[in-house]
């Protein structure tokens, strides 16, 4: 059999539940341990009574007091009543609704994780950047020296030989390195798009729209770019994205107007024609 648990609320301490005896509430916490999956116990009375190391009549009084009406309960359902009596066993009544509390939070929990991972990630790809980009710009002031040091020296002689023995260090400007890291992160946004039109004019509109996010919302350009990105990934798997009724929206267009910053809700919902292009 697979192990199971039961998740205790603090919110069981303040109930009425805790003010009765002790034995009630040691039967209490064990039916909440023995449940399944649905809230169900199975036992036998003199079964129960050994898991929860009481006498059988101490038994039988805490069961009676956890299957009557509770007028002091937080949940009025049934009274109050925290047990039904079933074939084979009893249910716990309000099982149902702490488990999916329960699912609630480690959902939360979860996607809190997640998010801790994705930040951690972005931080380590964006530090990984500037690293490089000290290296790049360390080998060209080191470049800029070298050439400094032939036309600093005023004996014509010196500077000939100097020519000879001093190797230019090759270094790609710094605007074809950003113009190979826009193409590689306008090619991780084209390769989402719903319809793949105009891809120059996208390449420029994207590069805008970077930057615009980026300024606005104080970004860096690399988190300004996954946002867009992830955007564009939800949009196409949208019904607006290639409507029966009208042409798809050019990812040109939707880049200009800032789609990416829109209610997603009304991705599902936009009927409205749209003027084609």
């Amino acid at each position: 059999m697979a192990e199971t648990y039961t998740k205790l609320f603090r919110s069981m301490l303040l109930s009425s539940i805790w003010s009765e005896d002790n034995v009630t509430r040691i039967v209490w916490i064990t039916l909440l341990a023995e449940s399944d999956q649905d809230g169900r116990v199975y036992a036998s009375i003199p079964g129960l009574a050994s898991l929860a190391k009481v006498s059988i009549d101490e038994l039988n009084d805490a069961l009676l007091i956890l299957s009557s009406p509770d007028p002091y309960s937080k949940t009025p359902d049934d009274e109050g009543r925290r047990i039904r009596e079933i074939d084979g066993g009893w249910e716990l009544i309000n099982h149902g609704k702490y488990r999916e509390k329960m699912s609630k939070e480690d959902q939360n929990r979860k996607a809190a994780e997640r998010m801790r991972r994705y930040r951690e990630r972005k931080k380590q790809a964006s530090s990984d950047f500037d690293s490089v980009t000290h290296q790049r710009n360390a080998s060209v002031t080191r470049c800029n020296e070298l050439r400094m040091l032939r036309h600093t020296d005023t004996d014509t002689d010196t500077d000939a030989k100097a020519d000879t023995k001093i190797k230019p260090i090759h270094t790609p400007s710094k605007a074809a390195s950003t113009s190979s890291m826009a193409r590689e992160w306008f090619s991780e946004f084209w390769s989402v798009v719903h319809v793949r039109i105009g891809k120059q004019k996208a390449f420029e509109a994207f590069g805008r729209a970077v930057k615009r996010k980026s300024s606005d919302e104080k970004l860096t350009q690399r988190e300004a770019k996954d946002a867009i990105v992830e955007a564009m990934t939800a949009f196409a798997k949208s019904p607006e994205a290639k409507p029966a009724d009208r042409t798809p929206i050019h990812p040109t267009t939707w880049l200009n107007q800032g789609r990416y910053d829109d209610d997603r809700s009304v991705w599902a919902h936009n009927s409205k024609p749209r003027a084609r292009f």
